[in-house]
């Protein structure tokens, strides 16, 4: 009976920290919120401008920008990685001069890595 009590308990719990961290992210707004493998944040600037912060951002990284697509509402950059990962950002116009990116990097994800080229993207911005 234990062990299905743990069974049962176990997907609530992961359920819960993630809500967490959602909430961490939300009230605190500095940092980017990490899901399924991808980091996510909102900046208070046009598509084209975070566009630009992005392209020059990954390629500090070393990451060799290999396409690039802009507009009014939307926008990707996707690269390679020194290491031969694929780097991804899809940049979404949410509001008036706020877009929000989701940053991939490899096809499950690489929280570490992601984190850095967000911070990377602050820094010019």
């Amino acid at each position: 009976m234990k062990v299905m009590r743990i069974l049962f308990l176990l997907p609530l719990v992961g359920t819960l920290s993630g809500c967490m961290l959602a909430v961490g992210a939300a009230a605190g707004g500095t940092t980017a919120l990490y899901v399924r493998g991808a980091a996510e944040k909102s900046y208070p600037y046009s598509v084209e401008r975070v566009h630009d912060a992005v392209v020059a951002s990954l390629e500090d990284a070393d990451v060799v920008v290999t396409g690039r697509q802009v507009g009014a509402a939307a926008g990707r950059v996707t690269g390679t990685a020194p290491d031969g990962k694929r780097v991804t950002v899809d940049l979404e116009a949410v509001g008036d001069d706020v877009t929000r990116i989701r940053l991939r990097v490899g096809t499950l994800g690489d929280r570490r890595r992601s984190e850095y080229l967000v911070a990377k993207i602050d820094e010019r911005l």
